[in-house]
């Protein structure tokens, strides 16, 4: 495949410029950059499946056949068959309306199939998958499937947008494995998109790095993350946390650029444990019913303590519970057993008032799902989005966006503001680790 002269622009607004690259059979091209920077608006671009605000204009040349990227409709031929793409939001890509037997259907699999694609993708148990629908399942299991699905035709090419950041590292690990290993035998190529530079180290052959639509330098992975030559680059990798700078503020691209020294951290604040928790929650169990009406447990007697100042870390495979135990800590899931306190007193959720509720605030794992769609997105969060996103100001190509219209990471940003906003003791933020990028994060 050979991409040239690509640029995307929304109401006269480039996203995207001049953006060329080219990629052989069976390589993985990593995609890299800020949130906005224009990763996924490209691979869109490639596929015809960008909204119609939308202008696109270049040209794509693939197993020999040339395709102008300003007709969408050239592209059908393409799309879902020779092209595949994983998409970055798998609850908006799955039919809510349909299990996930009918889903797999839809896409000519029959349910010996399914069921084989699913355990690929890491599925213990891939019969009873299939009778679900989308919202009985984790965002980690959604996203499998979305895998799954996107393997069936077996394509030419793969688009992987951000594939990996709703598993955890052993799942992670073995679909990873998997797409390398049907790249190795098929000769299937992979545009991967992704944040993680980890991730892109171990499994991307080539890595292109973009910043504000523009390609700031592409090459082999290995060349490039330990000589960068960007100015861009290097401030990624300098951001990237380890041992040796823990405790310490990360370095943006405007330090490295003015070459000063970056600034300290506040001292830390103190946890006093023996003071009253913030969140205290005591043989904490949550049953779900299954399609059977039978019910199988997905929380079983947990107790934690959550103190002033303290952030406490949930981590676990997806499915093991951990969205389900921080929904009935906010009152989301109401547990089967046991005790809720806030600041020391239990807290029925059935009978609290609202300032009871603004007490605790939830970033949502979806976060398109979570933004009313009719609204416009910092209407609520003005004065915090001017202080906090101080790295970009909030352009009116973004104040005045609705849900629908939000790119990339922009909805979880504005979810997290919107939640700080309105904070008060404490706070439950989903997957915190799946941020834009580490300059913001």
């Amino acid at each position: 495949m050979e991409v040239a002269q690509l640029s995307v622009s929304f109401a006269g607004n480039n996203v995207v410029e001049q953006m060329e690259f080219g990629l052989g059979r069976g390589e993985i091209l990593g995609i890299v950059g800020e949130s906005g920077s224009g990763k996924t608006v490209s691979c869109r671009a490639l596929t015809g499946l960008l909204p119609s605000s939308a202008t696109a204009s270049g040209r794509l040349s693939f197993d020999g056949k040339t395709y102008d990227l300003s007709d969408p409709k050239a592209l059908e031929d393409l799309r879902g068959g020779r092209i595949s793409m994983i998409f970055q939001d798998p609850m908006s890509a799955l039919d809510p309306l349909m299990r996930i037997r009918r889903q797999f259907a839809l896409r000519g699999l029959d349910e010996a199939g399914a069921i084989t694609a699913l355990a690929e993708v890491g599925f213990a148990d891939p019969s009873s998958i299939l009778t679900r629908y989308p919202h009985q399942l984790s965002g980690g299991q959604c996203q499998r499937i979305m895998i799954a699905c996107a393997m069936i035709s077996q394509p030419r090419l793969l688009i992987a947008d951000e594939p990996t950041t709703a598993l955890d590292v052993t799942i992670q690990a073995g679909i990873l494995a998997l797409l390398r290993e049907r790249a190795r035998q098929t000769g299937m190529s992979i545009l991967f998109i992704t944040h993680d530079l980890g991730v892109v180290s171990e499994f991307c052959d080539r890595v292109l790095v973009m910043q504000r639509g523009k390609v700031e330098e592409i090459g082999r992975t290995a060349d490039v993350l330990s000589a960068p030559r960007a100015a861009y680059t290097q401030s990624m990798i300098a951001a990237i946390p380890t041992e040796a700078n823990r405790g310490q503020r990360l370095p943006t691209l405007k330090d490295l650029e003015a070459g000063r020294a970056v600034a300290a951290l506040p001292a830390a604040p103190r946890i006093e444990r023996k003071h009253t928790p913030v969140l205290s929650l005591r043989n904490i169990s949550v049953d779900y019913m299954s399609p059977d009406c039978s019910r199988f447990r997905v929380v079983d007697d947990i107790s934690l303590d959550l103190h002033a100042n303290e952030i406490l870390g949930i981590v676990g495979e997806s499915g093991s519970g951990k969205s389900t135990l921080a929904k009935a800590a906010i009152g989301l899931v109401s547990p089967s057993a046991g005790e809720i306190c806030i600041n020391g007193s239990p807290m029925d959720w059935h009978r609290a008032s609202r300032a009871d509720r603004r007490q605790m605030q939830y970033i949502f794992q979806d976060p398109r799902g979570a933004l009313d769609p009719r609204a416009i997105s910092c209407r609520r969060c003005a004065s915090l989005w001017t202080c906090t996103v101080s790295a970009r100001a909030p352009s009116a190509i973004v104040w005045h966006q609705r849900r629908c219209c939000a790119q990339g990471w922009s909805p979880r940003i504005i979810c997290a503001a919107r939640a700080i906003c309105r904070a008060g003791s404490a706070n439950a933020p989903r997957s915190p680790a799946r941020w834009p990028c580490r300059h913001r994060s």
